[in-house]
């Protein structure tokens, strides 16, 4: 089996892994004769600006601050997991931090509405972290 056609089979389990708690990623074709297949994201929680699998296996990723990395799929798949979450966790804090800032500065418990995407925010990250947990021990 070719580099390629390994870190592909890899893709895959990794977005069977992630369908499981419920994130969604898509592969598609690239428009550069350089990469061999896109990931993207059809929701709004992505990590990276770009992601795609170079013709010999590598992954290569560019961040929000334009910072681009070549590597392996076991090195994009350990920071890919670890940001997704950290992404999650934030969202769950900025919501926190939202409501704190309209109640002056002053404990309020959470109404209904955002409790609950908070709460799925935080069990999103903790599945994420669950699936990172289990990849390392592999």
């Amino acid at each position: 089996m070719t580099a390629i056609n390994k870190t592909l089979k890899k893709l895959r389990v990794l977005r069977k892994e992630l369908a499981g708690i419920g994130f969604e990623i898509t592969f598609g074709k690239s428009e550069y004769l350089d990469e061999a297949a896109l990931i993207d994201t059809p929701g709004d929680v992505f990590p990276y600006r770009f992601v795609s699998v170079l013709p010999d296996g590598r992954m290569s990723w560019e961040d929000v601050n334009y910072d681009q990395r070549k590597d392996s799929f076991e090195v994009f798949h350990e920071e890919f997991l670890q940001r997704l979450a950290e992404e999650y966790e934030y969202r769950a804090e900025d919501k926190r931090r939202a409501w704190l800032a309209l109640c002056d500065d002053e404990e309020a418990p959470l109404p209904d509405p955002p409790a609950r995407k908070v709460a799925g925010f935080e069990r999103m990250a903790a599945a994420i972290r669950e699936l990172a947990g289990k990849a390392k021990k592999k």
